[in-house]
Formats: structure tokens, sequence, C-alpha cells
């Protein structure tokens, strides 16, 4: 081999060594941080371009990611406008991301009134009505899962069942403590009396910042609710309807009779009941499958509104219904009407009010029955005729002598037969105002 081949070798060589080199992995530091108020971003999301290697800013806005030295990374964070370094060292990195400025010009109730987004500090998110309005959900909070930042929202999935609202993390012991609120400038509890398609806008406030319009009531939050007013100079007609079907997904497997009976013959080999043969238990239930069924949902919704020079008005009439998937009587169903009027009584005098009705009857499922069907046995059916004790439906009872269980277990189609309670309510809210220009 000759000079110039073996130089040649070695170049090659440093070439491919300086490329390994960089193409190993270094671990970048730094903070995410908001580019208007200059505070920490915590959840922000740091991920290497084109790859799902990533991770979010913690409490304090730090970050760490392995990533190999000269890739691109991207900061991205929900309302700001997401930057891209090329990644040289190890940092650390301050990242700076600005709000998006297309978003800022909207204009949202708050409690002392109405101010521009950009004219604010405090964290603020607004939901229009229209997004709520495509989701098929009861209690317009369940239609604001995914879509808010900080907003932790979970149910029961009973129909008309209570919605939990967490607004960045539990601020008080128990889980009682919702946010407050607002449904036009009255207070309520809750807002499952609303029809998502009666709601112009709502707007989370979710600082402390909230506590300094309306105190200790605000500690875990603020949701103010604004309903529909009439936008047009004519009256506008419109009616929505849907129907849907819920299926239940992913139900737990359980075992069948053969597979039952070949486990417990090895927890109990001297059982005088498992160990008879497998053909004196000719059932092979599944309970889930017994309790569980697709259950349909419906609503109408009609709303007329209209304004003039001196007149605004909005009126609503909603229906509401759905079925459980549990195989029982199981619904919930609901009826709305909503009135708001807003007149120029003068140049100088505005009044208004509003007004919202709802009526609502639920039928609440047992729900240990869910749990008596996990550990129930498969070896015995639903219903038995030689089971006279039981009135006015023969199911069959897991006590019976060819089965010899103990009190602690019971059958689940029963658990959830015999299981009657309903609940019947109403709600007014009623809201007027005066408003005087000097």
């Amino acid at each position: 081999m000759n000079r110039i081949s073996i130089l040649i070798l070695c170049v090659l060589s440093l070439i491919g060594l300086t490329s390994t080199i960089s193409a190993q992995n270094i671990t970048i530091t730094g903070t995410v941080n908001d580019g208007a108020i200059g505070e920490t971003l915590i959840g922000a999301s740091v991920i290497q371009k084109g790859t799902t290697n990533g991770t979010v800013t913690d409490y304090d806005g730090n970050f760490s990611l392995s990533v190999p030295n000269g890739s691109v990374v991207e900061f991205s964070y929900v309302g700001y406008i997401a930057k891209e370094i090329t990644v040289s060292g190890v940092g650390p990195y301050k990242i700076v991301l600005d709000p998006d400025n297309q978003q800022l010009d909207e204009v949202v109730v708050v409690g002392y009134g109405q101010q521009r987004v950009k004219d604010m500090t405090a964290p603020i998110t607004t939901v229009k009505g229209s997004s709520l309005s495509q989701e098929i959900a009861s209690n317009p909070v369940q239609a604001l899962q995914g879509k808010v930042a900080g907003v932790q929202i979970t149910n029961t999935g009973a129909p008309g069942g209570g919605v939990s609202v967490k607004i960045r993390g539990v601020g008080s012991i128990g889980d009682y403590a919702n946010p407050l609120f607002i449904v036009d400038g009255a207070f309520v509890d809750n807002i499952d009396f609303l029809s998502s398609s009666d709601i112009q806008d709502l707007t989370i406030l979710k600082d402390a910042s909230a506590a300094a319009i309306y105190g200790v009531r605000a500690a875990n939050g603020v949701v103010i609710v604004t309903t529909k007013r009439g936008t047009t100079e004519r009256a506008t007609v419109s009616f929505d309807t849907y129907m849907g079907v819920q299926t239940p997904m992913k139900i737990v497997p359980l075992a069948n009779t053969p597979q039952y009976l070949s486990v417990m013959r090895e927890l109990y080999p001297n059982s005088p009941i498992f160990s008879k043969g497998d053909s004196s238990f000719p059932a092979s239930t599944d309970w889930y499958k017994v309790l569980t069924r697709d259950a349909g949902t419906a609503s109408a919704n009609l709303d007329i509104s209209g304004a003039s020079n001196k007149t605004n008005y909005s009126f609503g009439v909603n229906y509401f219904w759905k079925n459980g998937i549990m195989t029982t009587v199981n619904n919930y169903q609901r009826f709305n009407l909503r009135a708001r009027i807003e007149q120029d009584v003068y140049d100088w005098l505005k009044v208004g009010v509003n007004a919202i009705y709802s009526v609502n009857q639920q039928s609440l499922p047992n729900l240990n029955a869910f749990s008596q069907a996990f550990i129930n046995a498969p070896i015995y059916p639903v219903y038995s005729p030689s089971n006279t004790a039981a009135f006015p439906v023969d199911f069959t009872s897991p006590q019976q002598p060819e089965y010899g269980f103990g009190n602690s277990y019971g059958n689940p189609k029963a658990f959830a037969y015999y299981h009657n309670e309903s609940e019947k309510g109403f709600n007014l809210v009623l809201s007027t105002f005066m408003e005087v220009q000097l």
C-alpha cells in the first residue's frame, strides 16, 4: 500500500470517527418561559423534530432531554408560537415562547366586565359554544374534556352523573372542591341544568387573580358561562337534533365455566361442589355481557333570536335524553327553557333580563352490580325456575345447594333488577341588569 492510499484511509477513518462522535447523544437542559410576562411554563412540550423522542417541562419550567448533537428540537405550548433550535452543546438553554397574537384580539367576559385577551396577564381560556355543542354530553362541562390545558374533568359515566372539575390540580382538601360556576352573573353550584346549545361562550379563570374578583369561593378557579343572545337584525330560527348509540368497549374478559372449575379444583381439591363433573354445571354465564347493552341518546334544540336598534332577544327550547349501558331502568332526561331580552329604554339606559328553567329526571342504576359481576362464578345461569324463593322473577341464587356459595355473592342481574332509585329536580336561574351611561 503506497503513501497516498494510507493517507486516504486515515482521512476516511477520521471522517467516520467524527460522524460517530457527532451522532452520539448529549443531554440538553434549560427552561421554557412565557415571552409576555416572563413566568416559566409548566408542561411545555419539548420534542426532537421528526421523532417521538420528547419530554415536558416540570413545575419550575425546567427540561432535560437526550438528543444527538446538532439535531433540531421543537418547543411548543397551547396558545403560544412554537419555536425550534439546533442543538449545539448541552446548554442550559433559555427558551422564550411568545403568545399567539392571532388569538389575542378576542374579547372575553370577566368578573368586572369585558376585556381583550391581549390586555390581560391572568391565564384565561375561552371556549365557544359552537365547539361545545359538537360533543354529545348531558353536562356542558363534559364537552370541555381535552379542550382546555390544565383542566381535569372526570365523571361517573352514568347518565346525568356528576362531573368533577379540577383546575390546575387539587387546590383544597376533598373532592368537593369544585370551581365556582357563574351563569349570566348568577352563582350556581354546577351547570348540569344547561344544554351546550344554550351557551354562547364559556370562560375559565385559572389562577389566584380570580380570587381578587370573587373572593375565597374562587380558590379553585371560576367558570363563567354566557348564554346566547340575538346577533342579527332579523329573526333567526334554527333547529338541530341528533341521535346516537353508545356501545360498551374494553369489557373485562371473565373466565368461562371450564376455566373457573379448573382453578377452583386446584384451590379446593376436597370441595364437594367443585369435585362434581363439568356436566353438572351446564351454564357458562358472562355476567358483564348479561349486564350491559347498547344505549341510545338523543337531543333536540330550537333557537329563535334576533335584534333591532333597541331590542335584542333570544329564546331557546332543548330536550335531552340518554339511556345507560346497564340492562335495567337506567336513563336521564332533561327539558330546558331559556329566554334573554335586552332593551334600550333611552339612549342612556339599557335593561335586560335572562331566565333559564330546567327540569330533569334521572333513574340511577345499582353500580354494585358491576362489582358482583366481577367476583361471581359463571357456573350458574341467570334464571332458575326451581328457585321458588325469588319473586317476581325467578333469578338463580348462588346460595342454592347445588352451588353452595356464601352470602358475599349475589346474582348481578338481580342486584340491578331490584334496585329502584330515581331523582327529579328543577333549576331556575333568573338575572337582571340595568346599564346607565353617564
